[in-house]
């Protein structure tokens, strides 16, 4: 149904019906006595009728009271004049009675004022009773919700003799209200007032003109469909009333289905359901109920289903059977297709009860009326077969349809509630305990049941949700029948690779939804292993087939996903099957023989259009035709398909993955073991592609060859060869064959230079070698490898390319490696899946021709291969272990030696080294001097950087050879020493007997001498640059070995000129660093054999080369600085905090003045922080990173290695830095970790952690003292021993150290604090002697030492007792000193906003170990006080203490942060979270308290942000309210009653008035405050006493004091109780709230002669109604047809009809004015939407408006909206929003705008 007002048909209205004219309603409480009034008789009547109503507010106070006022207010009544029937003062009349029916007072006070009601009924006659319905029926409507059974009788008398009898058009619009006031008296049918009651409602339908007859020709049918529809209202909208409405209904509603015989026999061919009798071909009893709505029928039905109670819910569940079946027309014909689904949604979900007397029920509306009981003619008895067969057609012809859309829609709700998504599963796990409606319903739900698991599952929601729902689809997937299971698995296969060229995606999540259920739920019963998997198995290997083949040449990776997730779905399935299920049956008929026979040769085709047969028609019950296939038959086709398959991935060219190729490697592998081979199979194709169509000697295309298809060729090789019978697959010779070729395939990818696969070609390698029946074969093909390079001539023999080669193999092939780099292998080695074990063979036999081939390169003249060789075995750990090995080298070199090798053609090569030969045999001579003066080095650096340039490597290593050697003789002439290496523990920052920065691991070398100081060295000018062009250039990569070699001879040549050339080579080193970790990141980072050349052997190079530099670099600086230590006085060397701590830490040699050296040092410093920034970025990779994430798995061993090696090399950097320069390094890391912060990711800063904790020169001892050194350098350097302080090179504050310092004490363990206790100790101990320099981090301090105290308690060491004691006294004096240096008064002055806290709070990333910000003044104090003080208790023990410490804060932080004059500008998130903090701690009761007391009387309480207040205040304000009960009698004390003496005239009046006015608001909202934060019916108490203070305060006037203005905030009261207290104890107020909303709205129609209404108010009266529709209170209910439409007359109202209802005849009249005409369609904007009923005046509608504005713009909208908005949500069944109507409260409650 569309409930737009404007595009509905009207109903039009019959003339009878009274709808057409109805009275004018007598609104606005106006009196109707003008014409009596001159009557001395009726003037006397008035007058003691006022007397008496005006005594009921000072007299009454007891039931006796009552009785007494109820006795004398008769008695008045009953000296009414003769000559009229006008009862005066009618209003207040009403009102007072509608009192005295308080549901709390005595049984007699209600006869009483029943006995007044009578009267005064009988006094008005029906006239005057009809014009004044709607002042005295209110009152009156609930006495029957709890009147005594004495007073019940009366008070239906009441109804029976005068309600009823009232006009039609005034009891109309009351209709619904007077049903609601009535179905109490329903509920229990043995009373006596029940038939009664029914017979009420009877008479109440014929007033309406609702007599029809049961036949063609009726009477006007129209207040009967009222009626029904009333009725249906009534039983949708009270909950409390519905056991009444169920019993009528049981009773009174007509039978709306129809005989199926009958309905077959008049029903048309084409299904026309339509009947031939009555309007519109419809029966007379259901076009009554089902008009003009039949969608409140349905509504009615739902809201019984959905009822909490089980007799209700069984109640209307036997109203449906017997009243409303399946197949009856107003559920097929007249209500939309949404409203049957929800009926049948609300009917299914009593499943959920698990109760069989509603299932029963359900089961019998399912599935219709019984056959035996339908049938006209039938015999009595109906066989079993036949009744199913006939509920089966019923179920499917009118359930079927909706039941599967409704389960469907539930499913599609995706909601993130576990309870929810499970819901819709155990619906359909109830509906399969009825085949006849499961078996048609589960096979249509089931596939997007299990896809809203898998979405499910993939959310990000906590395991016990995802447990719940996976609990509840595991029952709902074993309760499916295995048939239907595979049937829907297999149409979602077929259906993805029909999907994969069009969208590939949706291919994907479908065959993912496969994987997860056949991973998730039990597939293991026996017909699923026999037959189903099988089956599946083979279409996924059909579909891969068809994909492959589809698109070979295609390099699509698309593909390739989908092909691997299909194999691997294969898989998980062959695993799973028997090898039985391929097993021939033993016993075959001859017809199946001869089947079989003729299908032997079964085409992909024929294959799938069986296995469709077999799911579609026989519904995959192998009782039928039994399989689809012989098990012979499937055997041989998945052999047949996976080999086909697995050839066409391993034809060149293929795109197919190594994940892809190997999962169908093992696809063959078990169906091999499965499968029983009976013939020879059809391996042309496999054994072609295997084989490949290049020849064997062909390098160069096995190396284009991808990796993938290699390495696939080696595993379906391995499992072909580890078959029993191998042979018939592959024979012998085809595998010798083939194994040469495979090795020329992966030799290529063992280069260095290409690290992404060298680990898994070691593998292949090693695989190949043990599937090989000849143990020589691998051998000979790698040593033909070694031999077979172009350029090869009698001086390089091997191409260097293949030894690195060689090189790459043996470092990753087991046991020829040390201890170490086992344990190393073996991590890498545990990302190996499958395949032979290669830590398992031992025999390296295979790997000692090539060896020796390599070694034989000794024997000849020196070239780039004999480098690397030399450099390789001096390398490798393993040389002792291979004796016996370079023995028979020896043997072999002397062999060659005397036969000799043929020549090379490259004879300038040989030229220009036998140049070199024969100069350096001159330098070397006696003859040297010679050569000084004619300085060679300039010319050969020249030849130098040009034999780079032109890629000349094997001149290279000569070259720099002969290059050192001229210029250490060029040195030793002008009597310089030759400069070696020293390696000693002099250090700056080093620990006692650590090692000082150097790449040696040498202990030796720490006892070397200390030479004299050398002079400066003039070096060639030149030198630096070849330097950088060697180490930066491409060219020179084969040979940087020997450029590091080269470098590490000219440093110490350098002398002091080192300190200028550092800063040029260390840039140089960091730059190429960067660009080959980026090259080894982009090829992990790139899909599969998109394989660039990357240097990763480079990173090990330049990081030893970057060592070496600041190595030599910070060794020479140390011995400039040794010669100038002061011996110290005896004033410097006192005992204090840096003299004690930690002897010897971060010691340094010097006291040295800002000088050269000082400038040399910076220049080292400089260079070390550029160091640190490239090795952390290095050691990181893999920590953090996951933007750039290993996209080819099959180099996930490759990539582990990588990362391992490289993490390991740059750890022993940082051991090196932090040994020599300690505390600059650590600085260098807390300004990476304040940059990573800054990026706002979540994982990126703890990295900085991770690597402080593995390192041993950063352990917390060494660390922490080191933090001391730099935060004691920042804040007061006078007072530092020199030899401790930072050289502030790196750009931190001291906030920062301290943010860092807190931060980094969170990450240690606990166990750490044995380690810096004392340290620690002394610090805060120093800090507090003499607190004034560190004024800034005080307060971090303060949070560092609550840090300490959270760790000492999770721990047991030392005396505890006492460092508890000891950390408390500090922390204390630690908060004193920071209150006595920065008190919160000088700082809270400036004015603070929420905006400005949220900058100071985020400044630093929000990640959890980031949240001390090193924000400054008071926030930086308040939010470390707030983050403390919920474990205060940790840090102080002593509750007395505690209780100090509590009030300290309480009387310096909070007290004066709220006592500010910018109060509440200054308050923030983060103060309120100390408030809640100090709540919860029972020792601070006291002190907090009045802090809270003080600001919430505070007059500027209320200006307070909103969120603040709800997040802040709502938690605060209710602890306060629990702990202190008296709160609400102190406000209620508060509030004066209104006067008028003594303010109307002088000086000051109004300033007095407002003054007042403005104290009674604040107290008004300070109680609907007090009111909101507390629980529900905290305030029960004080219910009477609040009632008392509101009805005096309403009757305050503009001119009284406090005046009529303070109305706004008594609503705004009134509105905290409606959400706060319970209905029953409300009743007392609803005559107070109706005449109060009675009055304001009735202010504002144009004739009033009032004055202007206060628009504040009048606004806060229209959100008081909105409120109260919104919640829809069943007190209410009854008195809310006075101001808005309730009935379906706010849609279906004739045109020429006016509504009584007070807000739409205000709309009419305010539409009707003048110029009002434009705003007739005006709607409000942001009217709210969604699943609740939320109000229709909201905050956010009224934003912005101004006053006057506010009736044009907001309040006539709303007023014509309301009735229409109002039925729209109880038409869609919304439920209240009460959180709503709670943030709509507290918006008006802190809006300062409206106060005086």
């Amino acid at each position: 149904m569309s409930l737009d007002a404007h595009a509905l048909q009207r109903a039009i209205s019959p003339v009878s019906s009274g709808r057409s004219s109805p009275a004018q309603p007598k609104a606005r409480n106006r009196e109707d006595d003008g014409p009596v009034k001159k009557d001395k008789n009726y003037r006397r009547y008035a007058s003691g009728i006022e007397r008496v109503l005006s005594s009921f507010e000072t007299t009454v106070d007891e039931w006796a009271d009552y009785i007494s006022f109820l006795g004398r207010l008769l008695k008045a009544v009953q000296n009414k004049p003769t000559d009229t029937n006008i009862i005066p003062h009618k209003a207040l009349m009403s009102k007072r009675l509608s009192q005295c029916l308080n549901p709390l007072l005595p049984s007699g006070v209600h006869q009483k004022t029943l006995d007044v009601y009578t009267h005064i009924f009988n006094s008005l006659g029906r006239a005057g009773l009809s014009a004044n319905l709607s002042l005295y029926l209110p009152g009156l409507m609930p006495v029957l919700s709890f009147a005594a059974l004495s007073v019940k009788p009366t008070a239906l008398a009441l109804f029976e003799t005068y309600v009823v009898a009232v006009d039609p058009e005034s009891l109309r619009p009351a209709l619904k209200a007077v049903i609601l006031a009535l179905l109490p008296c329903l509920e229990e049918e043995s009373t006596e007032e029940f038939d009664r009651t029914l017979q009420i409602l009877a008479a109440l339908k014929k007033a309406l003109g609702g007599e029809y007859q049961n036949s063609t020709s009726y009477a006007d049918a129209s207040g009967a469909q009222y009626f029904w529809q009333c009725m249906f209202l009534a039983s949708i909208t009270s909950k409390s009333r519905r056991p009444g409405a169920l019993a009528y209904l049981a009773r009174k509603l007509p039978q709306l289905g129809h005989s199926l015989d009958v309905k077959s026999s008049e029903s048309p061919q084409n299904g026309d359901h339509s009947l031939s009798t009555g309007r519109n071909g419809l029966d007379a009893a259901i076009d009554v109920v089902a008009s003009p709505e039949p969608g409140l029928l349905i509504r009615c039905f739902c809201a019984g289903l959905c009822d909490d109670q089980l007799l209700t819910q069984r109640g209307f569940l036997d109203l449906l059977v017997t009243h409303l079946p399946l197949h009856s027309v107003v559920l097929q014909d007249r209500v939309v297709a949404e409203d049957l689904e929800k009926l049948i949604s609300a009917a299914t979900s009593v499943v959920s009860r698990r109760d069989m007397s509603l299932n029963r029920r359900l089961w019998s509306w399912f599935l219709g009326p019984d056959l035996a009981a339908e049938s006209n003619g039938g015999s009595g008895t109906t066989p079993g077969q036949e009744v199913f067969a006939h509920h089966t057609r019923y179920f499917e012809q009118y359930g079927l349809e909706s039941l599967v859309r409704t389960i469907l829609h539930a499913i599609d709700a995706n909601s993130n509630d576990p309870v929810e998504r499970a819901r819709p599963l155990r619906i359909c796990l109830s509906l399969m305990d009825r085949w006849e409606v499961g078996g048609l319903v589960v096979p249509q739900v089931f596939l997007p049941a299990m896809k809203s698991v898998w979405q499910y599952q993939n959310l990000v929601v906590s395991s016990d949700s995802i447990a719940e729902v996976l609990r509840s689809s595991n029952m709902f997937f074993d309760g499916v029948e295995s048939a239907m299971i595979w049937a829907a698995i297999i149409k979602v296969i077929k259906h993805a690779f029909d999907l994969q060229d069009k969208n590939h995606q949706a291919a994907l999540d479908e065959l993912k939804l496969v994987f997860f259920m056949v991973t998730t739920f039990n597939i293991r019963e026996e017909e699923m292993l026999m037959v189903h998997m099988p089956v599946a198995s083979l279409v996924l290997l059909l579909g891969v087939k068809a994909l492959i083949r589809g698109a070979p040449q295609q390099r699509n990776h698309h593909h390739s996903d989908v092909v691997f997730l299909a194999l691997k779905i294969a898989n998980r399935l062959l695993d799973l099957v028997p090898p039985r299920a391929f097993l021939p049956e033993r016993a075959l008929d001859a017809q199946t023989k001869l089947r079989e026979l003729c299908e032997d040769a079964l085409h992909d085709s024929a294959i799938l259009s069986k296995i469709d047969r077999f799911y579609t028609l026989n519904q995959g019950n192998v009782d039928f035709e039994g399989q689809p296939l012989s098990p012979k038959q499937i055997g041989e086709a998945l052999l047949e398909n996976t080999l086909e398959a697995l050839g066409l991935m391993l034809q060149t060219g293929s795109s197919a993955t190594y994940s892809a190729i190997d999962a169908a490697v093992a696809s063959l592998n078990f169906i091999i073991r499965k499968t029983p081979i009976s013939e020879e199979p059809e391996r042309r194709a496999f054994l072609s592609a295997l084989l490949g169509n290049s020849p064997r000697d062909d390098l160069i295309q096995q190396a284009r060859l991808p990796f993938a298809l290699t390495a696939g060729k080696v595993s379906a090789l391995e499992t072909i060869c580890s078959m029993p019978n191998s042979t018939a697959w592959l024979p012998e010779p085809l595998v010798r064959q083939l194994i040469p070729i495979l090795v020329m395939g992966l030799w290529p990818t063992l280069s260095p230079s290409r690290p992404k696969y060298n680990v898994e070609a070691t593998r292949c390698m090693w695989r190949l070698q043990t599937i090989s029946s000849d143990v020589k074969l691998v051998e000979s093909t790698i040593s033909t490898l070694l031999l077979s390079h172009e350029a090869k001539d009698e001086m390089n023999p091997i191409d260097g390319e293949d030894a690195r080669r060689f090189a790459t193999l043996w470092i990753h092939s087991p046991n020829t490696s040390t201890t170490a780099q086992s344990r190393r292998s073996s991590l890498v080695r545990g990302g190996n899946e499958g395949g032979i074990d290669i830590s398992a063979v031992a025999d390296l036999s295979f790997l000692e021709r090539p060896l020796l081939l390599l070694l034989d390169v000794l024997a000849l003249p020196k070239n780039s291969v004999f480098d690397f060789v030399i450099g390789w075995l001096q390398s490798l750990p393993s040389i002792n272990i291979n004796a016996i090995l370079l023995a028979r080298v020896c043997l072999k070199l002397i062999q060659r030696r005397l036969t000799g090798s043929d020549e090379s053609n490259a004879v300038d090569v040989r030229l220009n080294q036998a140049a070199l030969s024969l100069l350096r045999q001159f330098l070397e001579g006696p003859s040297s001097a010679l050569l000084v003066e004619l300085q060679i080095e300039e010319p050969l650096l020249d030849e130098l950087v040009s034999s780079v340039d032109l890629a000349r490597c094997s001149l290279q290593s000569p070259l720099m050879e002969i290059i050192l050697l001229a210029m250490k003789l060029r040195l030793s002439s002008q009597d310089y020493a030759t400069t070696v290496k020293r390696y000693r523990p002099m250090s700056r920052d080093a620990t006692k007997g650590s090692a000082s920065l150097s790449i040696s691991t040498d202990g030796d070398n720490l006892k070397t001498p200390r030479t004299p100081r050398l002079a400066v060295a003039i070096m060639p000018t030149r030198l630096l640059h070849c330097l950088i062009i060697g180490l930066t250039s491409r060219n020179s990569r084969p040979v940087l070995d020997g450029w590091i070699t080269f470098l590490g001879a000219c440093l110490p040549l350098y002398g002091d000129n080192i300190f200028q050339i550092l800063i040029p080579l260390v840039d140089c080193f960091c730059n190429a660093l960067g660009a080959a970790f980026k090259s080894v990141q982009s090829t992990f980072g790139k899909p599969q054999e998109e394989d660039t050349e990357t240097f990763e052997p480079t990173l090990a190079l330049l990081l030893n080369g970057l060592e070496q530099s600041l190595a030599t670099a910070h060794d020479r600086l140390m011995t400039d600085e040794i010669g100038s230590t002061p011996v110290k006085s005896p004033e410097q060397q006192q005992q204090s905090f840096f003299g004690t701590m930690v002897s010897g830490v971060f010691s340094s040699e010097t006291n040295r003045a800002r000088t050269t050296t000082a400038n040399n040092r910076l220049t080292v410093l400089l260079c070390f922080k550029d160091a640190v920034r490239v090795c952390f970025i290095i050691w990181s990779w893999g920590d953090y990173d996951t933007n750039s994430p290993l996209q080819d798995s099959a180099a996930s061993a490759s990539f582990n290695y990588t990362i391992l090696r490289l993490r390991n090399r740059t750890r022993r950097i940082f051991e090196h830095l932090f040994a020599a320069e300690a505390l600059e390094c650590l600085e260098t890391l807390i300004e990476l970790w304040l940059s990573l912060a800054k990026e706002e990711k979540t994982a990126r800063p703890a990295t900085v952690f991770h690597l402080l904790h593995v390192l041993e020169g950063s352990r917390p001892k060494n660390a922490i003292p080191a933090i001391f050194n730099a935060i004691y350098s920042r804040t007061n350097p006078s007072a530092l021993d020199p030899v401790r302080k930072s050289t502030l090179t790196s750009n931190l504050s001291d906030i920062s150290l301290a943010v860092f310092l807190v931060a980094y004490t969170k990450s240690l363990d606990d166990d750490a604090m044995d380690e810096i206790w004392n340290d620690c100790m002394t610090f805060l101990k120093d800090v507090l002697a003499n607190p004034m320099p560190h004024r800034q981090t005080l307060p971090r301090l303060l949070e560092f030492t609550a840090v300490l105290g959270e760790k000492v308690d999770n721990t047991n060491f030392g005396e505890q007792r006492k460092m508890r004691r000891e950390l408390g006294d500090l922390f204390v004096r630690l908060l004193t000193a920071t209150l006595t240096i920065r008190p919160m008064g000088f700082s809270l002055d400036s004015p603070h906003t929420a905006n400005q806290d949220k900058l100071n709070t985020d400044t630093f990333s929000t990640r959890a170990s980031l949240d001390n910000r090193s924000s400054t003044g008071s926030e930086s104090l308040i939010n470390v006080l707030a983050i403390i003080a919920p474990n205060l208790s940790k840090v102080l023990k002593d509750a007395d203490r505690i209780a100090s410490t509590c009030l300290t804060i309480s009387t310096q932080v909070i007290g004066p942060t709220f006592r500010s004059r910018n109060f509440p500008e200054n308050i923030s998130q983060r103060t309120m979270d100390l408030m809640i903090a100090l709540a919860s701690i029972p020792e601070a009761a006291k002190a907090w308290k009045k802090d809270v007391a003080e600001a919430f009387n505070d007059p500027k309480f209320f200006s307070t942000s909103l969120s603040l207040a709800v997040n802040g205040w709502v938690p605060i304000v209710r602890q306060w309210s629990l702990a202190d009960k008296e709160r609400m009698p102190e406000l209620l004390a508060r509030l004066t009653s209104p006067t008028s003496a003594g303010i109307m005239f002088g000086v000051g009046a109004n300033s007095a008035r407002l003054e007042a006015d403005r104290k009674a608001q604040l107290n008004l909202r300070r109680m609907a405050f007090l009111i909101l934060t507390a629980a529900s019916d905290t305030f029960v108490v004080n219910m009477t006493a609040l009632q008392e203070k509101l009805v005096d305060l309403l009757n305050a006037t503009a001119a009284s004091s406090p005046s009529s203005t303070t109305r706004a905030e008594i609503y705004m009261l009134i509105r905290a109780l409606l959400l706060k207290t319970s209905a029953h104890h409300l009743a007392s107020l609803w005559p107070t709230i109706n005449s109060e909303l009675y009055d304001a709205i009735s202010s504002v129609f144009p004739d009033q002669t009032t004055d202007v209404p206060n628009v504040a108010c009048l606004l806060q009266a229209c959100k008081l109604l909105d409120t109260l529709l919104t919640l829809e209170l069943d007190d209410f209910q009854m008195q809310e047809w006075l101001f808005i439409t309730d009935t379906t007359d706010a849609v279906y109202r004739s045109t020429d009809s006016k509504s009584v209802a007070m807000v739409d005849e205000l709309a009419e009249e305010l539409d009707s004015g003048a110029g009002a005409s434009l705003f007739t369609n005006a709607s409000l904007t942001n009217a709210p939407q969604g699943e609740k009923r939320r109000p229709l005046l909201t905050a956010s509608v009224t934003k912005g408006v101004g006053k006057e504005d506010m009736m044009e713009k907001v309040l006539r909208p709303f007023f014509r909206q309301l009735s229409i908005y109002a039925f729209e949500s109880t038409y869609s069944m919304e439920a209240p929003d009460w959180k709503a109507c709670f943030d709509d409260l507290m918006a008006d409650l802190f809006d300062d705008s409206t106060l005086v």
